[in-house]
């Protein structure tokens, strides 16, 4: 039996003549194998080789393959000068975008037609214009967890993966994912191109991966360890569970904040939402707040982290919108002298306080709509505006010079005292 060889090469061993390549015959009875198109030759497949043997022809290499259950493709080095060729057998297969398929004069790669591998169409292997579908014009996403609303997964310094509060990391969502299996996704840094959540199994854990550099664990599993199905819907309506390609039956969960990959699922720290990620435009930068009421005073904190108005100081703030829930049209105060801290409605003292965005004092589960607020412009007085909080509708007034949430009683003591501007 002889088969033509082309495009998307298909090797079919078995008792005939074949050429693999235009100078290579093939007599020995071995399995199909397979060659991606436009990769027939100069091409490996890398850190998957488990033993290098050296034969004079790729059948004999063909063969050794075929009688070795944990040989699902070979590497073969057909222009080298002496009497034998490296035959490099591999323990793994291509994936659909070949993420493994590496440049390699005089070798060719052949999988088995049997070894589960997807094969890939090309050797134009790598594409960024990677697009969620289910958000076509949003594919920058947060990760939100559903036990702890407003924590999102997010690396951290070390690129250790967490659940962090009201965290603004972007992550872009990659559809297919990594392995280019239909219906997978990745999630690479918004903020790091090229780096990607991976589920690290000898550790348990998720971390943030550099694809562009060497990687020091696991090279071979890379791309299957960073690489999920989103199962929605799977236990929670609107929630997705995570499971890992490169270890099914593996999800991603949280546990003391850390995200990790491991059987449970069955629980709230395995669900989470995918939400379109609202970047923040910085709309008034490092202005002061002065009083209408008491127009020598501007808003500032006190030691004991109260928003009031103080005479003689210039604390400067910064206004993002949309505010920490992203809701449209919306504002949150933050330091400029402290970053992440920001305006906050306390609800069990009413006051306004200045609270760490990332480790709140209290409730944190309530952190971002306390500190989203509206800006009632001319709300009262001609150029003068009023911080309506947009989930309480509490207003931000000062009584005693220290700032605290209350209702519009309609008197003109609150409208004096929830009045402000800005000066820059």
């Amino acid at each position: 039996m002889a088969v033509a060889i082309t495009a998307g090469l298909v090797l079919t061993f078995c008792c005939g003549v074949i050429n693999a390549q235009p100078s290579v015959s093939l007599n020995l009875e071995v399995t199909n194998f397979r060659q991606p198109a436009l990769c027939t030759r100069d091409v490996k497949l890398q850190h998957s080789v488990s033993r290098v043997l050296q034969f004079k022809s790729i059948t004999e290499c063909a063969h050794e393959c075929k009688s070795d259950a944990t040989c699902l493709s070979f590497n073969y080095h057909h222009d080298s000068d002496n009497e034998t060729n490296s035959c490099e057998i591999n323990t793994r297969s291509s994936d659909r975008r070949g993420n493994q398929l590496v440049y390699s004069s005089g070798y060719s790669f052949n999988e088995k037609l049997t070894s589960g591998g997807f094969g890939t169409s090309t050797c134009e292997l790598r594409n960024s214009n990677f697009v969620y579908k289910k958000y076509e014009k949003e594919y920058t996403v947060r990760i939100e967890s559903k036990n702890y609303p407003n924590y999102y997964i997010s690396p951290n310094a070390a690129n250790e993966a967490y659940i962090l509060q009201n965290d603004r990391k972007p992550m872009k969502v990659v559809s297919p994912g990594l392995t280019g299996e239909p219906g997978t996704i990745s999630f690479e840094s918004g903020d790091s191109p090229g780096w990607f959540l991976r589920c690290r199994h000898d550790t348990a854990k998720l971390d943030l991966w550099d694809s562009t550099s060497t990687i020091d664990y696991s090279p071979s599993t890379f791309y299957e360890d960073a690489t999920f199905w989103a199962r929605e819907d799977y236990v929670y309506a609107g929630w997705t569970h995570f499971e890992n390609v490169g270890k099914p039956g593996t999800f991603l969960s949280h546990g003391s904040y850390r995200v990790s990959c491991g059987t449970s699922w069955n629980t709230p720290n395995a669900a989470f939402q995918i939400i379109p990620f609202v970047p923040f435009v910085l709309v008034y930068k490092e202005v002061l707040i002065q009083s209408y009421n008491y127009q020598a005073y501007d808003l500032s904190v006190d030691g004991n982290s109260r928003i009031k108005i103080i005479s003689g100081v210039t604390t400067k703030w910064n206004f993002i919108s949309p505010g920490l829930t992203g809701l449209e049209g919306t504002f949150s105060i933050e330091s400029v002298e402290h970053p992440n801290y920001y305006f906050r409605y306390r609800a069990d003292s009413t006051f306004i306080n200045l609270e760490d965005s990332v480790n709140p004092s209290y409730s944190p589960s309530t952190f971002a709509q306390d500190a989203t607020f509206y800006i009632r412009e001319h709300k009262w007085y001609s150029g003068w505006f009023a911080f309506q909080n947009a989930y309480n509708n509490l207003y931000l007034r000062h009584a005693g010079y220290v700032c605290w949430g209350s209702a519009d009683d309609g008197s003109a003591g609150h409208h004096n005292d929830g009045s402000y501007r800005f000066v820059t």
